[in-house]
């Protein structure tokens, strides 16, 4: 039996402070000695090596090639460009707490009613609606200041030459973003993260019918950086997945993580462990008014289950095959019963 809690509104980021303008090395200064302040906003004034600028740098790694039908990740390929963080220097964009500039979708996605025709990548595990962030250490939700969509919110570093890269894909009618085996702060590559978003317009057949967002995870190896307590990747203020609209209503928690291991408790319980979201799919859809159901939660089921009205079994035996199903409830009243 799992818990989640769920969507519906949006509200205007507000920041208690005015904005402030700073140099990448000012930043990085005030960051490495904890001096940054978390009401604050930050804005990294551009050098000409990082000056934002249409990108044109793509993936030109191995093909990454695999049965996409048994594997939620969408392999890297030259349709993928690698995201232009402003705090970047290209062509591969490494940074700390960088945003892209604005991207302007080709299609609308529906945000609990909500039209987005625009966002930003953050480097930091998530997208988000209105205004970038740069903020590192994530929170719980609902959160009043933050507008979100967020896979895996961390404290994501890529200037360390080991670490991956985050990449994009955008086509009329979805867009993938891919943290591909990114390290953490500060500068650490010993442990990295592979995960994903996807949002559509609802009608493209990347995602299942009825769904219009997917987080997916691959090898997920870390939680914490330096900044927020972490030691060795682990521990201080966990990672947070999940959706937030600002109005302290409308959001909705797949788990925080702060340790390694398998423990989930659900997502409003005690810190979980990071590698219980290896191989998983969540898939949801923010474009539903009302109840919304119970959502499936698998780890790369590559086969068609048949569940029938009284069936009572939680794990379901094929040909000797177990799958694991979580169900998670996205309302805070509601309760799943097997």
């Amino acid at each position: 039996m799992k818990k989640i809690l769920l969507f519906a509104g949006l509200c205007t980021f507000v920041f208690a402070n005015a904005q402030q303008s700073v140099t990448l090395q000012q930043y990085d200064q005030l960051k490495a000695s904890g001096q940054l302040d978390p009401h604050q906003r930050y804005t990294i004034i551009p050098s000409h090596h990082n000056a934002p600028a249409v990108n044109t740098a793509r993936y030109s790694g191995p093909s990454n090639a695999q049965n996409i039908s048994c594997n939620c990740m969408i392999p890297l390929d030259t349709t993928f460009q690698v995201v232009p963080f402003v705090a970047g220097t290209g062509p591969d964009y490494r940074n700390d707490d960088g945003s892209s500039p604005v991207i302007n979708l080709p299609f609308s996605f529906n945000f609990f009613g909500t039209m987005m025709d625009s966002l930003f990548i953050n480097n930091n595990g998530n997208i988000s609606f209105g205004a970038p962030y740069s903020t590192f250490t994530s929170s719980g939700f609902p959160n009043a200041n933050f507008i979100t969509i967020a896979p895996f919110w961390a404290d994501v570093d890529t200037r360390d030459a080991a670490s991956g890269l985050v990449y994009y894909q955008l086509t009329p009618t979805h867009l993938i973003v891919k943290w591909d085996s990114v390290g953490y702060y500060a500068m650490h590559s010993n442990f990295t993260n592979s995960f994903q978003l996807i949002i559509t317009d609802g009608s493209d057949t990347l995602l299942p019918a009825g769904t219009n967002v997917s987080f997916c995870y691959d090898d997920m190896q870390w939680t914490t950086g330096d900044a927020s307590g972490g030691v060795n990747g682990f521990g201080g203020s966990p990672s947070t997945a999940g959706v937030n609209l600002g109005n302290g209503v409308d959001y909705f928690q797949v788990t925080q993580n702060d340790q390694a291991g398998n423990l989930f408790d659900g997502p409003y319980g005690n810190n979980d462990g990071v590698d219980w979201l290896d191989n998983m799919q969540v898939l949801f859809n923010t474009s539903i008014n009302g109840n919304v159901p119970p959502l499936v939660m698998n780890n790369t089921i590559c086969d068609t289950i048949d569940v029938y009205t009284g069936d009572t079994l939680r794990t379901i035996a094929v040909d000797s095959i177990s799958f694991e199903m979580y169900f998670m409830t996205p309302e805070p009243t509601q309760v799943v019963t097997d």
